[in-house]
């Protein structure tokens, strides 16, 4: 087994009191929890390749006797890699209570969440040619098409020239000639 031990930082630290470490178990001795309401088998493949990509580098939070807190879908992972080990965070000084609070805290909270698209965008075409992202559930032809038809939108065709303008300038200019776009 080996042991990793890491500090919460400052005034976390004093009101936990806690020290977090990363313990690596067998993996025939981690039990998921049956009474998980989370189904997240859609989600192993692209966790499955994710972990084949770039290894395995979130734990798995279990308590004292090995049964998964939080981490299922890695857990469901790394058993279709035929992965021995895995890291986990044994969070015993947490009552039973707690953690099945914070199983679905865990999950729910990631739901709130929303994308910035012009970044992720941006951050998606740095990536192409370097990662498969559409095997991680990102859809490229859907990105490049939200980006092309944002850049569609701030222009709008003159009814009197043809030609593309800035939609800012043809609102501020003709503003009459441009009902209905």
């Amino acid at each position: 087994m080996i042991r990793a031990v890491y500090r919460l930082p400052g005034e976390m630290e004093e009101k936990m009191q806690e020290r977090i470490s990363v313990e690596n178990w067998r993996i025939e001795d981690l039990r998921p929890d049956p009474g998980n309401p989370r189904k997240n088998d859609a989600a192993v493949p692209g966790v499955r390749e994710s972990i084949k990509a770039f290894g395995f580098r979130t734990p798995i939070v279990i308590d004292q006797y090995g049964n998964i807190v939080a981490g299922h879908t890695r857990y469901k992972a790394a058993l279709e890699l035929g992965m021995e080990e895995l890291p986990c965070i044994v969070a015993d000084q947490l009552s039973d209570k707690q953690l099945r609070a914070f199983q679905l805290a865990d999950n729910k909270t990631g739901e709130f969440a929303k994308w910035d698209t012009g970044l992720l965008i941006s951050e998606l075409d740095d990536l192409l040619g370097s990662f498969e992202m559409s095997i991680y559930g990102f859809n490229l032809k859907s990105a490049n098409d939200k980006k092309t038809k944002e850049k569609d939108e701030q222009f709008v065709t003159c009814p009197r020239c043809g030609n593309k303008i800035p939609r800012k300038q043809a609102i501020a200019y003709h503003t009459d000639d441009f009902e209905g776009e």
